[in-house]
């Protein structure tokens, strides 16, 4: 993923959270260890999207490949996040590990938007139907 990108969602992530010392130093190395994780993660899944939708837009490679390219990733993904949220709550209040789930999502559902309009996949199927 892109540095800048990690880097506003840190500082975004700081701010919303509002850690004591204890607190961040806590968290920072678990964040850190999800992100190096995630990064990679992501990064094989939108390599697999953009696959994808190159076959939506050509019908060449088998499309059981790619599904199952992007199961697993998937699947991975949410292992993560499970066993992130398993040592935040683990170090933090659960209250705090909740609201760093809430405020992950949303930082996934913009990327993911981001990556889909990068890809025009909804303008073509928003045409198509």
């Amino acid at each position: 993923m892109k540095e800048s990108w990690q880097i506003d969602k840190k500082i975004a992530i700081a701010d919303m959270m509002h850690f004591n010392e204890k607190q961040a130093k806590a968290f920072w190395p678990v964040y850190d260890h999800y992100m190096n994780d995630w990064c990679r993660l992501m990064s094989d899944r939108i390599s697999n999207i953009m696959d994808h939708y190159d076959d939506y837009k050509n019908v060449t490679a088998s499309p059981m490949i790619q599904y199952r390219d992007l199961f697993a990733t998937d699947v991975e993904l949410n292992k993560l996040k499970k066993k992130t949220y398993r040592k935040v709550n683990k170090n933090l209040p659960s209250h705090k590990a909740r609201k760093f789930m809430q405020i992950e999502y949303i930082f996934q559902m913009v990327l993911s938007r981001e990556v889909q309009q990068r890809a025009n996949l909804i303008d073509d199927l928003t045409f198509t139907l």
